[in-house]
């Protein structure tokens, strides 16, 4: 069909953890997926990394071209997903490197956000998400029974893959020994910014205008006013959002009419306090 999204093989790289979403992704791209993951047991642990990534792409990613990463709130603990990013980006003589992308669920600590923290993602992934041109792109999963989000999702995967031949990919970090402790914690050193972030309401901006005595107020603004509850009714599952920064919430302006001096005969008089008066004694009468 003219138009249509070229299709891609995609391999899909995820915590246990976060199996249901894995299922639902798998099924939503039919016959596209590479449904091999790495586990704990399947690599010999005294082979070094090298030889571990080796077996992986030849091994797991062999037929796939690009690779989808699952993000959850653990996801960037887990060595088989650090193996399994710097494996497809590795290219070796049997197989070429994978395009790259990460999606956030709605498990993650910045799913509702435009943009997330870099210690929030594995950080091999995070590594190839910086710069004007990068290697991959983050962005936030949708309800994937949509048709039109499925198509917006293999346009993503598309994308990916035509990104594989621009800038080489960073793959230079030293890759995982063992996961990471549930008490780790990995600094951010940068926000990236989603590719799809939440969709708001387009709101009339209040328009500026000039009173007579020479201050700046707005018009209209009380229409910007109802943007938190116009955002929350669209998203009544998920926690409220904020209205973006573009938008400035003002109240309107509402003139006061100065005081307009009084004429000195029409003010109120002031009450007039009088002593009570004394009984005079009968000077007779003594």
């Amino acid at each position: 069909m003219a138009g249509e999204t070229p299709r891609h093989k995609v391999f899909v790289s995820f915590h246990n953890d976060d199996m249901a979403y894995k299922d639902q992704f798998v099924r939503m791209l039919d016959g596209d997926i590479v449904d091999k993951s790495v586990h704990d047991d399947d690599i010999d642990t005294s082979v070094k990394v090298s030889t571990a990534r080796r077996i992986i792409r030849d091994d797991y990613i062999a037929d796939a071209t690009v690779t989808a990463v699952l993000i959850g709130p653990d996801t960037w603990r887990r060595k088989h997903v650090d193996w399994e990013i710097g494996s497809s980006i590795r290219k070796t003589k049997k197989n070429s490197r994978c395009g790259l992308l990460g999606i956030l669920l709605p498990n993650h600590p910045d799913y509702h956000n435009p943009t997330y923290a870099s210690g929030n993602i594995p950080p091999r992934l995070a590594d190839n998400c910086e710069g004007k041109d990068p290697y991959a792109k983050i962005y936030r999963w949708e309800d994937l029974e949509s048709p039109s989000v499925r198509a917006e999702i293999r346009r993503w995967i598309d994308e990916a893959f035509k990104r594989k031949d621009g800038a080489p990919p960073n793959n230079g970090r030293e890759a995982f020994g063992k996961n990471r402790s549930p008490e780790a914690t990995q600094e951010s050193t940068f926000r990236g910014q989603v590719a799809n972030p939440v969709a708001l309401p387009k709101i009339k901006a209040a328009k500026a205008i000039k009173a007579t005595d020479g201050v700046i107020h707005t018009k209209g603004a009380a229409r910007t006013r109802a943007a938190p509850k116009k955002i929350a009714a669209i998203h009544k599952n998920e926690a409220p959002l904020a209205p973006p920064a573009s938008f400035v919430l003002v109240a309107p302006f509402v003139p006061v009419t100065p005081f307009a001096p009084v004429a000195p005969h029409l003010r109120e008089a002031p009450p007039i306090r009088t002593r009570p008066r004394r009984r005079r004694r009968n000077a007779r009468a003594r």
